[in-house]
C-alpha cells in the first residue's frame, strides 16, 4: 500500500478502533466496509438507555452523545437499512425471531414510528427475507432460510479481515447473455458487485483473488440458480498488457469509493478529536 493510501486510511483506522473499543463486541473486529450504521445503532442505544450501576459499561462522553443525536436529526438512516442492522447484530444471534410490536419498541428510540416499522417489516417478507407467524392478532417474524443465508454472508463479508497480501491472480465470472433470464442478469449484477466484482463488460465481471470467500460466491450463483449458465475462472496478467491502475479504473468507481473514505473521515473525524 502506498504512504498516501496508508494516510488516508489512517484516521479510519483510528476511528473504527475506538468504535470497537465503545461498543466492545467479544472477539470482534469493525472493518472499514461496514456502514456507519452499526455504529448509530449501537451507540445510541447506549446514549439513550437508563442510568446504569457503578459496575456497567458507562455510557459514551457527552460531547459523542450529543454528536450521536445531531446525526440522528441530520441524517437518518433510512428504516428499512436501520431493521436490517438491528435484526443482523441483536436479533439473528438470540433465535433471529421477533414479535412485531417488540421490534416497534426497539425502533422507537431512532424515531422510527410504528406504521414506518410495519411498512418496512411487510416489504422484507415480501422480498424473502422474513416470514409471519401469526398468534391471534399477533405477528411474529422469523428469519427465512434465504433471509438466514443473507445474513450469513452479509455477517462474513462485513467481519472478516481483509486479505493480506494479493498474489496478481483474477477471479472472473462469464455471464453469456443467453444464458439467464432478463431479470436474473440484474440480481447477478448487483450481488456480484456485492462480492466485490467490477465490471469488464456487460458479461465479464472481475475481482481480485482472495479477495472474498469463493463459496459465498458459489452460494449466491445457486440461490440465483445461475450457477449452471456462468463460468467462473481464474487469470493472471501478461506482460506488457493494461497497466494494472488503469484496468482497475475501468472496473471500479475508485474516485467515487475515495470521495466516500474522504466524507467518512470528516464525519467521524469530530469524535476523535473530542477525546
Amino acid at each position: 500500500m502506498s504512504s498516501s493510501a496508508r494516510s488516508l486510511l489512517a484516521p479510519v483506522s483510528t476511528i473504527c478502533a475506538y468504535i470497537q473499543g465503545l461498543l466492545k463486541p467479544p472477539g470482534l473486529a469493525l472493518p472499514l466496509q461496514k456502514r456507519y450504521t452499526f455504529f448509530m445503532v449501537r451507540a445510541n442505544s447506549v446514549s439513550r438507555s437508563t442510568p446504569r450501576t457503578d459496575a456497567a459499561r458507562p455510557g459514551p462522553d457527552p460531547r459523542v452523545a450529543r454528536w450521536i443525536r445531531t446525526e440522528l436529526s441530520t441524517a437518518p438512516p433510512k428504516a428499512r437499512s436501520l431493521i436490517v442492522t438491528v435484526w443482523g447484530d441483536t436479533i439473528a444471534p438470540h433465535g433471529g425471531s421477533v414479535w412485531l410490536s417488540g421490534l416497534i419498541r426497539l425502533l422507537a428510540p431512532f424515531d422510527i414510528n410504528e406504521r414506518l416499522t410495519r411498512t418496512s417489516v411487510y416489504r422484507l417478507a415480501k422480498e424473502g427475507w422474513l416470514a409471519a407467524r401469526q398468534d391471534g392478532r399477533r405477528s411474529r417474524y422469523r428469519l427465512t432460510r434465504e433471509g438466514a443465508r443473507r445474513f450469513e454472508h452479509a455477517y462474513r463479508r462485513i467481519y472478516a479481515p481483509p486479505a493480506e497480501r494479493w498474489d496478481g491472480g483474477w477471479e472472473v465470472v462469464v455471464a453469456p447473455p443467453k444464458a439467464i433470464a432478463k431479470r436474473a442478469r440484474n440480481d447477478l449484477r448487483k450481488e456480484l458487485g456485492w462480492e466485490g466484482f467490477g465490471a469488464l463488460g456487460p458479461w465479464l465481471f472481475v475481482r481480485p483473488s482472495g479477495a472474498a470467500d469463493t463459496a459465498a460466491l458459489t452460494e449466491t450463483l445457486q440461490a440465483l440458480h445461475t450457477e449452471r449458465g456462468i463460468a467462473v475462472l481464474t487469470a493472471h496478467d501478461v506482460a506488457g498488457a493494461q497497466p494494472l491502475g488503469a484496468f482497475a479504473r475501468e472496473c471500479w468507481n475508485l474516485q467515487g469509493v475515495a470521495a466516500e473514505y474522504r466524507r467518512f473521515i470528516a464525519r467521524f473525524g469530530r469524535v476523535i478529536r473530542a477525546f
